[in-house]
């Protein structure tokens, strides 16, 4: 799913709130790991970034291919902005790295786990998909529900009243 449908994937809306929420050292770690400067108020760089990120990610060697906005929004880490909010963020990272005693490393755990939960949970909510989508998605919950209502017959209740057949069967034969 490596098409438009992708954004709208449980997992990678997640990662798209995280990363335009992100401020500070959560921001840095973001990009420190793509190496792109980037607006998180500017959805199209979000989008980018995410991109970025999850094919730099992809085990499988996934391509997640969106255009950089070529409003300035996203630039390459060790450029210089043009825009005030990238250039006020590339300062405070600035200072954050002058700050730090050793070499500046950014917590990343909770961006680790914001990504691999968007290569991973690749289902859409409910809530977010198509009529069609929806439709096919309750064919296949009845589906699932007929199966596992056949699957107890055969697995449960079937052996079940054989046993209690066998047992009265026993307890006539003691009897006799």
């Amino acid at each position: 799913m490596s098409d438009v449908n992708i954004w709208r994937a449980m997992g990678a809306k997640a990662l798209l709130e995280y990363i335009s929420s992100a401020k500070g050292e959560q921001h840095d770690a973001v990009v420190y790991d793509t190496g792109y400067e980037f607006d998180a108020s500017n959805p199209d760089a979000v989008r980018f970034v995410a991109s970025v990120a999850m094919t730099k990610s992809s085990e499988s060697g996934e391509d997640f291919l969106v255009e950089i906005p070529n409003d300035g929004s996203v630039v390459p880490r060790l450029n210089m902005p043009s825009s005030e909010v990238l250039l006020r963020s590339m300062q405070e990272r600035m200072d954050r790295e002058k700050v730090s005693s050793m070499v500046y490393v950014p917590d990343s755990d909770e961006y680790c786990r914001h990504l691999l939960d968007a290569l991973k949970y690749r289902r859409i909510h409910i809530d977010d998909m198509t009529e069609e989508e929806r439709i096919e998605f309750e064919k296949s919950l009845k589906r699932a529900k007929r199966s596992d209502q056949l699957y107890m017959v055969i697995h449960c209740y079937i052996p079940l009243a054989f046993a209690v057949i066998t047992f009265f069967y026993i307890i006539i034969k003691f009897t006799q």
